[in-house]
């Protein structure tokens, strides 16, 4: 029997036995192993010192003498993204000519054309040497592009150009002063259309000639709803009565100059605002429909006397952007 009271009860086995339990090795701890702490300059590089890159492995199915000797492969040369044009200097000048030639033709044939003014039958709403843009479109655009540009018909005080009845070769500017079917009576300086006076503002002035301006005497007589005004010369009392009845204006007009003219249908009275030295209707009558242009709308550029009265031609650079109405 064992002296402990929990010992338990021993085999009769003389063989087998309970080894004794050292306390004192169970209780002890064992010892921790340190961890290895590598040098901090093995581990981090300094600060001042670049990072070495790792070098790339080699390619195991190639020797290593033949990966070193190797030279590299220069890239390729990329592409510009925009293609280079192999057409000669020459020949892109010579299209980019055309290309203006041909703009330059449909602007002139179905949009605008530029026109130059030789007389004084306008003035001073239009000066000679005036180059005017006139609008080919308003007055002659198809049915079909109508919606998208402008148009209107031809209306009473418009400044068209138009081909000369007699002489198609030449281009005329004048004012439009009755519509098809009206009635037109010229008496002096009133102007008449379906028995009512046509509203038009008027000065007196004289001709210095040399195809300078018209110079004023004094000031234009104004009209309610008056929007342009005309010129005469001082040799008449303008407005007056006394000038009713006058052919003077006319100088030996006979188109609705002193009694009633119809407009045929299709046809325009147009006189000059330069009233007594214009070659208009009241000499060789109406102007077709298919004769018309355009329209006036400005001046582009100018070059003749200056309106001071200064000898010699120049730009009159003052005209250049002036709207016609």
């Amino acid at each position: 029997m064992s002296d402990r009271p929990d010992d338990p009860a021993s085999n009769d086995d003389p063989e087998l036995r309970i080894a004794p339990v050292d306390d004192e090795y169970v209780s002890t701890p064992r010892p921790v192993r340190p961890v290895l702490l590598l040098p901090r300059r093995l581990t981090e590089p300094a600060a001042n010192q670049t990072p070495i890159e790792p070098i790339e492995p080699v390619a195991t199915d190639v020797p290593l003498e033949v990966a070193i000797e190797a030279p590299r492969e220069t890239p390729a040369p990329v592409e510009s993204a925009t293609p280079r044009d192999s057409r000669s200097t020459s020949r892109l000048y010579f299209e980019a000519v055309i290309v203006t030639l041909v703009f330059w033709l449909f602007v002139q044939i179905f949009v605008a054309q530029p026109v130059s003014v030789p007389t004084g039958s306008m003035l001073n709403t239009i000066l000679v040497g005036d180059h005017l843009v006139v609008n080919r479109v308003i007055y002659g655009t198809p049915e079909w592009l109508r919606p998208i540009l402008p148009y209107r018909p031809i209306r009473r005080g418009d400044i068209i150009v138009f081909r000369h009845p007699a002489e198609p070769e030449t281009l005329y500017v004048k004012r439009v002063i009755a519509l098809p079917g009206e009635t037109v009576e010229v008496y002096g300086t009133r102007v008449y259309v379906n028995s009512e006076e046509l509203a038009e503002s008027k000065i007196g002035a004289s001709d210095p000639g040399q195809d300078r301006p018209l110079v004023p005497d004094g000031s234009p007589i104004t009209v309610d709803g008056a929007e342009y005004t005309v010129y005469y010369s001082l040799i008449r009392d303008v407005g007056s009565e006394l000038e009713i009845g006058s052919l003077v204006s006319a100088g030996g007009g006979s188109v609705g100059v002193g009694r009633p003219f119809t407009v045929p249908q299709g046809q325009y009275y147009c006189l000059g605002d330069n009233r007594d030295n214009s070659l208009d209707s009241r000499f060789w009558g109406t102007v077709p429909r298919e004769n018309v242009i355009g329209r006036a709308v400005l001046v582009y550029w100018s070059f003749g006397t200056a309106n001071d009265g200064t000898e010699g031609r120049r730009p009159r650079l003052g005209r250049i952007g002036t709207l016609l109405q």
